[in-house]
């Protein structure tokens, strides 16, 4: 009963605390230990640091997942952007929209909000969608895990064409990129597989040959034919990052021998993922150098 009277108060304080403060409380909870984000030795702790000193104003536009495409488009061409059918402000717009059958529909402003239509809903499972996405409008993302640059984006309604057969869940393949001082990309490939099911993840240690570390029942080995694909991208990287990011998280699909741009991020996890190990979160720690 204590816990359920005390929960108004925590996040009564929460609300009053600064955004370091937060941050610190929020990696306790997820790791009972306090991080070090002045002087960080881990990942997660790199992620904080950005998180809480670090506010240039190119997070919000590229982690914007419509303004991105045009940024996308002009560094690597847009062949490799998903199509985009509609984007709106106001939701109810959407049901202007003669056929929502294959297509997705998700807020630019937020991670982790998103339907998927193989075949065209009735008008009142359209409805619904309508009324979630006035929601996903309203919302705040930063407010979630402090990830201040997510509450710069005006936030948008968009309409992708669904690229996966139906039923299939694509591999989400997280390359998180270093840039070093001699100019070369360091890289850990995180590649996601069965999500929403038996999810299983590898990581791939600045080698698409060599998985230092996995968790999941599922399958996290990559066929000859991805490692071919997947190549090609490490080139790519440099074309995105430029010279102005010292770490940034791009995300790739692979459907049916084409790759596909998934979304840039440059506070993964919101410093609190607990996927990566001790000794590859300190690696990657190791990588990542001063902006």
């Amino acid at each position: 009963m204590k816990k359920y009277l005390l929960r108004p108060l925590f996040r009564a304080i929460m609300k009053k605390a600064s955004s370091e403060t937060r941050v610190k409380i929020g990696y306790f909870r997820s790791y009972n230990k306090w991080p070090n984000i002045k002087n960080p030795r881990t990942f997660n702790e790199k992620v904080l640091q950005r998180m809480v000193y670090d506010k240039n104003p190119r997070y919000a536009e590229l982690a914007d997942k419509y303004a991105v495409r045009k940024y996308i488009s002009e560094k690597i061409g847009e062949e490799y952007l998903i199509p985009l059918l509609y984007v709106t402000c106001d939701p109810e717009t959407l049901l202007k929209l003669k056929d929502w059958s294959h297509t997705v529909i998700k807020p630019n402003h937020a991670a982790g909000l998103v339907m998927l239509f193989d075949e065209d809903p009735d008008i009142k499972e359209k409805e619904r969608v309508v009324a979630k996405t006035k929601e996903w409008l309203k919302l705040d993302f930063s407010n979630v895990a402090d990830e201040w640059h997510y509450s710069m984006i005006e936030p948008l309604v968009l309409v992708e064409r669904k690229i996966t057969p139906e039923n299939v869940i694509p591999r989400d393949y997280k390359f998180h990129c270093f840039r070093q001082n001699n100019g070369d990309i360091k890289y850990v490939m995180q590649v996601v597989d069965g999500r929403f099911g038996t999810v299983s993840k590898g990581y791939y240690l600045n080698s698409l040959d060599q998985c230092v570390w996995h968790h999941g029942d599922g399958c996290h080995h990559l066929t000859e034919d991805e490692k071919s694909k997947l190549s090609e991208v490490l080139v790519l990287h440099d074309l995105i990052m430029g010279k102005e990011f010292k770490y940034l998280r791009i995300d790739w699909y692979l459907i049916e021998g084409k790759i596909y741009f998934g979304e840039l991020t440059f506070t993964s996890g919101a410093g609190r993922i607990n996927g990566f190990g001790a000794n590859l979160e300190k690696q990657m720690a190791e990588w990542w150098l001063p902006e």
